[in-house]
């Protein structure tokens, strides 16, 4: 029963209050959802594991040697930070999972780990998921299920100024709560009970049937494999959906003395939940498939790259001439004309 509580944490819903749309920006905004399906009837959308006590539960190699730590446990890990448009970057931390739901006999089978989180047992014992959700003091607050880290999946920070999707095609990493995952349901079961959660608490009128029927049927238009992923990361990651997302998700004021430069949006959901997917002819779909991914593959050796290296000068304009290119067939996608488009990127700039 514990293990299937953590399973479909992601499910439960809360309420969708998203602010109104501007009266010049309407027509443009309903238009952009004509003939879509929503980004949940066919993916799931959550946040990252919950450690409880982030500074205890991340270790990086300097900490792993001296302590001799057991490896089984530790997972890759990126933070919200380490997530870019079209790429991330991997800085070698790493996640202790403790679960007991996976690891039954964790605290015996490594001693090592335990003599790290022993040094820090008072401040992980007075987190609230000790004494209120049983958890044990050396656990995670949130583990989720690693069928949920383990599979291709499209990433997010959770704040952010502008669109910054990533794809983890590997199923390698493992991502705390300041990211957001994006990927496909895993079971009919699990979108089913997600459907309903939202029809409670946000739309008593949805005919879930209807809602998961339509996103099976564009999973057989997009593909099953991990292409389907790599076009909806453009999708995502474009000029048309960061319009449309800005429209109605409230900006966030910073209380700082210093405040970061920019506007700063929660990509969270359920915000990121009703972003309008629309399925292009296949023809298409295989050409911003390919750019797709050759976008994130130069994105990927562009961040590698030091900040004094010249390179990355030049390789960074031809990125942005090669997400430039791709905007443009995006926009054809969703019918918008020249105007409708000047519209689009002049309050996207502004909204950055």
């Amino acid at each position: 029963m514990l293990m299937q509580m953590y399973e479909y944490t992601w499910t439960r819903v809360q309420a969708f209050r998203p602010s109104p749309i501007r009266e010049k920006y309407r027509e443009i905004w309903n238009k952009i959802r004509m003939d879509t399906i929503r980004l949940d009837q066919i993916c799931a959308v959550h946040r990252g594991l919950w450690t409880g006590a982030l500074h205890i539960f991340i270790v990086d190699r300097d900490k792993i040697d001296f302590y001799q730590m057991e490896t089984d446990p530790l997972k890759p890990a990126l933070r919200g930070k380490d997530i870019k448009p079209f790429g991330y970057i991997w800085r070698e931390f790493y996640v202790i999972y403790a679960a007991r739901e996976f690891f039954p006999d964790f605290d015996d089978r490594f001693p090592n780990i335990m003599k790290w989180l022993e040094r820090h047992r008072l401040v992980l014992e007075r987190r609230s998921a000790v004494f209120t959700w049983g958890r044990k003091w050396w656990e995670l607050e949130d583990p989720l299920h690693p069928a949920v880290f383990e599979t291709p999946k499209i990433l997010s920070p959770l704040f952010a100024r502008f669109q910054s999707f990533a794809l983890d095609v590997s199923g390698t990493y493992y991502v705390l709560d300041s990211s957001i995952i994006i990927r496909r349901w895993t079971n009919y079961r699990e979108q089913r009970l997600y459907v309903e959660n939202w029809k409670r608490v946000n739309e008593p009128h949805i005919d879930v049937d209807k809602f998961i029927g339509e996103g099976d049927e564009a999973w057989k238009n997009l593909g099953s494999g991990t292409d389907a992923l790599w076009y909806i990361l453009a999708l995502l990651n474009s000029e048309v959906l960061e319009f449309f997302f800005k429209m109605y998700t409230p900006r966030l004021a910073k209380r700082s003395r210093h405040p970061k430069k920019g506007r700063w949006y929660s990509y969270m959901p359920p915000h990121l939940n009703i972003l309008p997917i629309k399925v292009a002819e296949l023809n298409t779909i295989r050409d911003i498939t390919r750019r797709s991914k050759e976008i994130h593959d130069k994105t990927m050796t562009y961040l590698r790259l030091s900040e004094g290296d010249a390179e990355k000068t030049y390789m960074g304009a031809d990125i942005e001439f090669m997400k430039t290119e791709l905007n443009e067939i995006i926009f054809d996608i969703y019918d918008l004309n020249e105007k409708e488009k000047i519209i689009i990127q002049n309050f996207v700039y502004r909204k950055r």
